[in-house]
């Protein structure tokens, strides 16, 4: 018996199956550069290539005058999959951005954007398959190119490998709510101009979307019809496109003073959980919360329920509900530190009943005495959430910080999050999509060459899933590695039997904690797999990684308690 990390390394073997395993460093001064063309990259857009990897857009001054849209996949294992530095979305004359993007589906993303090409913003969009080819016409379709302004869009998926896209309309003079549905081929399915989801009096702004699982979508917006502040509406669009609740919308919050910046996402129960900034206190802004049922019926206390009520302002909110059973987890950016007078973020979790869960009013996820702000956030993929920000190191200079939160509200990655980039030079606005299990892939723009560029990074980064960089190809025999029993308290056994051509010692093997640490087992190793003694490791979960002939082949491994 020998205590190992089972690293049979043999002849080169390790320069190699390292390189097609995973480009991913863990030095967080490094990363890999995603965009590093000429002159600005910036206003990044993430979605899922559903194989955890991620697919970007944002905008682009390569051309030296004015923003175009470029786009770039990179799958699990850090390996770029389009052109260096980025295929072009639209170039098209004058400037675009604004982007939105939303996966297909199918491993691709539908992307829009403001459009000046007629010298006023009209609202564009586009298709990119998974292999990163252009899918509708060149430079992209019109979804509004009517007289005045169309701006700031936002999109979801309709189900059906197209989306629905929301916008603030000019038409009428004020800034009114649209939206439009486009099939996956390009279609245009509703009215040409759009179909109005309100045009009340004066401005309606800020508009976000989340599907209704039904083939259209829940919209919420703020609203200024009463003359003097905002108010939150919503509303419910079928996938005819015909609206489902009242005429221009059902209140939402009305209370005294300003409410703004409305997000929402799912309840789990066909409904939708609506939060936003909240003025109405009359000094600054706190965070409250309202849940809506399929019909519009207002199921929490009227004007909302407390998410936040700190001192100072609670701003910048994130939230979402990716295996969360009927609640959300919310992020946000926190001055209650009235000492220090810094920003930090905070993170809360509200059930289906409108309770917080964790501690009142939010949990610190870091307590430096400089300024954290930009939050963004993704499920855990258990019940928790990965959450990464922008983090102050001295004076203008900014790293990229994350930290996971299980069900529980219990921090991760150590006391005040993990380094995702410390680099020399500010790295800001950050984003973040899940990359599996307890992992997530960021993004951020990164001024280490002196000027912005996209930068991206993974944690953890040992890859426990199969993607190489030969192809997107998987495991070759997934019954031919096993580890039985599991979960297990004292001893388990990872069989090598079933797969006839493996040679183990060809192979590279390591064992990893849940957050990408390499762990040390106790084991004995032959022909047939290998013992597992679970030597002084604490009860969790733990992933086995196999190397062999450029495949990778992954599983987990559970301790048991005692």
């Amino acid at each position: 018996m020998k205590r190992t990390k089972i690293l049979l390394l043999f002849f080169i073997v390790i320069t190699l199956f390292n390189k097609s395993f995973s480009q991913w460093n863990s030095n967080s001064t490094i990363n890999t550069p995603l965009s590093t063309a000429p002159n600005i990259q910036k206003d990044i857009s993430i979605s899922s290539d559903n194989k955890n990897g991620a697919i970007l857009i944002w905008e682009d001054l390569r051309n030296g005058t004015t923003e175009d849209i470029y786009a770039q996949r990179i799958n699990s294992a850090g390996f770029v999959k389009w052109a260096v530095n980025g295929i072009a979305v639209c170039t098209a004359v004058n400037k675009q951005n604004s982007v939105s993007s939303i996966e297909d589906g199918n491993g691709g993303v539908i992307v829009t954007w403001d459009d000046f090409r007629s010298g006023n913003s009209d609202i564009y969009a586009q298709k990119i398959d998974s292999n990163g080819v252009i899918q509708w016409a060149l430079n992209g379709i019109a979804v509004c190119s009517k007289t005045l302004s169309q701006t700031s869009s936002k999109l979801i998926s309709d189900g059906m490998g197209g989306a629905i896209i929301v916008w603030e309309d000019s038409i009428n003079g004020a800034i009114d709510i649209y939206a439009q549905r486009i099939s996956s081929s390009g279609n245009i399915l509703w009215a040409n101009s759009g179909v109005p989801i309100c045009s009340a009096p004066l401005k309606q702004f800020r508009p976000r979307l989340q599907t209704d699982n039904a083939g259209g979508a829940f919209i919420v917006w703020q609203d200024k019809r009463n003359g003097i502040d905002y108010d939150i509406y919503a509303q419910r669009i079928s996938a005819n496109g015909a609206v489902m609740w009242a005429t221009n919308g059902i209140l939402i919050c009305n209370a005294v003073n300003t409410q703004s910046h409305p997000k929402l996402r799912s309840d789990g129960a066909n409904g939708v959980i609506i939060a936003w900034q909240d003025k109405r206190n009359a000094l600054d802004f706190d965070l409250y919360a309202q849940r809506v049922g399929a019909g519009g019926n207002i199921k929490w206390q009227a004007n909302g329920v407390v998410v936040c009520a700190e001192a100072d302002n609670q701003e910048e909110l994130d939230m979402t509900n990716e295996n969360i059973l009927n609640g959300v987890i919310l992020c946000w950016t926190d001055h209650r530190s009235l000492i220090s007078n810094n920003s930090d973020i905070y993170i809360q979790k509200i059930d289906s009943l409108g309770n917080q869960i964790w501690a009142s009013n939010g949990i610190a996820l870091s307590g430096s005495f400089l300024d954290q702000k930009n939050s963004n956030l993704v499920g855990d993929g258990n019940g928790g959430a990965i959450v990464v920000w922008q983090d102050s190191v001295a004076g203008n200079q900014w790293d990229i910080k994350s930290q996971r939160v299980n069900v529980n509200g219990q921090q991760q990655w150590g006391l005040n999050g993990l380094s995702i980039c410390s680099q020399t030079s500010s790295q800001t606005q950050p984003v973040n999509i899940s990359s599996g299990v307890g992992a997530s892939i960021f993004a951020w723009e990164d001024k280490r060459n002196g000027i912005d560029d996209i930068y991206v990074q993974r944690f953890p980064t040992i890859i426990t899933g199969i993607e190489t960089q030969f192809a997107d190809q998987q495991i070759k025999d997934k019954s031919g590695f096993a580890i039985y029993p599991n979960p297990f308290n004292t001893t388990a056994h990872l069989y090598f039997n079933g797969s006839e051509s493996f040679n183990y010692k060809k192979a590279e093997i390591k064992f990893t904690s849940a957050t990408g640490q390499e762990v040390d087992f106790l084991t004995n190793i032959n022909e047939d797999g290998i013992t597992l003694h679970k030597n002084n490791l604490p009860a969790g979960i733990y992933f086995y990684l196999v190397i062999f002939e450029g495949l990778n082949y992954s599983g987990k491994i559970v301790i048991g308690q005692n």
